[in-house]
């Protein structure tokens, strides 16, 4: 009887679930290799070099194709060429983020990684820019040897007790403001 109704629900969750994945677009959906319910192609990719599968790929489904992991679609561009052109040239038809209400009411829109293509983008990234080109980071190695020196001077004077405590110390300095 319970070995029934198990199976029972393992269907109707199957049913609804092909139900509510099928979605109307008026555009074809990319070729790419078939995937395993809720598995995707996670199986039939490599782990450990994933690019050999998309290489692969390539010969069957063309330069650009879809492959799906754990529900995730992914497109994959197999070309630098449509890549650029894609991703560089038409940035701003395909940099834009989902507006999440989550994140709304968490009070986190401000944080970058989830901020909508636009002026307040643009201007976090030329902030980004300005203090993490490499030219301006090598300003930064007196502060860190600074803080290194300190760090060797004290793990030399502490107890075993206190090692982790001086280690964890020192692991924020890379977040202090300047």
């Amino acid at each position: 009887m319970l070995f029934t109704l198990g199976i029972s629900c393992i269907i109707a969750l199957l049913v609804a679930l092909r139900l509510t994945r099928r979605h109307v677009s008026p555009f074809p959906l990319l070729p790419g290799p078939r995937p395993l319910p809720f598995l995707g192609n996670a199986l039939q990719l490599d782990t450990k070099r994933p690019w050999l599968t998309y290489t692969a790929w390539e010969k069957t489904y063309g330069k650009i194709f879809r492959s799906r992991v754990f529900g995730i679609d992914m497109i994959i561009i197999n070309s630098e060429i449509i890549a650029q052109e894609l991703l560089e040239k038409r940035s701003a038809n395909y940099s834009d983020r989902p507006a999440l209400r989550t994140n709304e009411l968490a009070g986190i829109t401000f944080n970058t990684v989830m901020l909508p293509y636009g002026e307040t983008l643009r201007q976090h990234r030329k902030i980004f820019h300005q203090v993490l080109r490499a030219d301006v980071s090598i300003s930064y190695h007196e502060i860190y040897s600074r803080h290194a020196n300190e760090l060797v001077i004290d793990l030399l004077g502490a107890t075993r007790d206190s090692l982790q405590h001086h280690t964890e110390a020192f692991v924020p300095i890379s977040r202090m403001p300047l």
